[in-house]
């Protein structure tokens, strides 16, 4: 589903065309009809995902809402999930998962639980750095740094998306993902600079 994604924003950028939009109804189209196929996997686990992400997610806001600041720490959302979950009286139809959980599947409010207010600020001032940089990649005059501009600028649409439900930096994979796409761009970015000033 990710890659479809990706491969559309990719697509959607790179061409500019009419195309797009038959194409993504085509890529959905195919994703429904493959799941279909397979009993609707896909549709229900999605179904499921809510019912237990927003316990987890109800939790991170509670850390929070206890120290705005600063938040509790580094990879403290792992060790305070179970006494925050007794805590909050949640309605029955949410699953809570009860189960050791390390992280709060929404990076940006793991982010405010474990790093408070200006933790999410600094990410997000990093966050505003890096799509500057990516604007000027994508104003670039070479066609060459134009067009690795767009696929950069794909992967961190599914990056920025992808942390509202999943991501952490917790997970060892993502981190040395996220900030290798970081410094191709930055490094992208700073070539283009040097280039014009030429």
């Amino acid at each position: 589903m990710i890659l479809s994604i990706m491969s559309i924003c990719c697509f959607g950028l790179i061409y500019q065309s009419r195309y797009i939009l038959p194409i993504v109804v085509i890529i959905i189209v195919l994703i429904i009809v493959i799941d279909c196929m397979r009993g609707f996997l896909f549709i229900s686990k999605l179904g499921g995902v809510w019912h237990s992400r927003i316990p987890a997610w109800i939790a991170a806001w509670s850390m929070f809402t206890d120290s705005p600041l600063i938040g509790h720490g580094p990879r403290s959302f792992g060790e305070l999930y179970a006494e925050y979950q007794l805590k909050l009286s949640l309605p029955e139809w949410l699953v809570v998962d009860r189960r050791i959980m390390p992280w709060a599947h929404n990076l940006y409010l793991e982010t405010l639980a474990e790093q408070g207010i200006i933790g999410l600020t600094i990410f997000m001032l990093m966050i505003k750095h890096i799509l500057s940089s990516i604007f000027v990649l994508l104003k670039s005059s070479s066609e060459y740094i134009n067009l690795l501009g767009k696929s950069v600028f794909s992967s961190l649409i599914i990056i920025l998306v992808g942390n509202m439900f999943e991501l952490s930096f917790i997970r060892h994979w993502f981190v040395i993902f996220f900030f290798v796409i970081i410094s191709f761009i930055v490094t992208l970015s700073n070539f283009t600079d040097t280039e014009e000033r030429i």
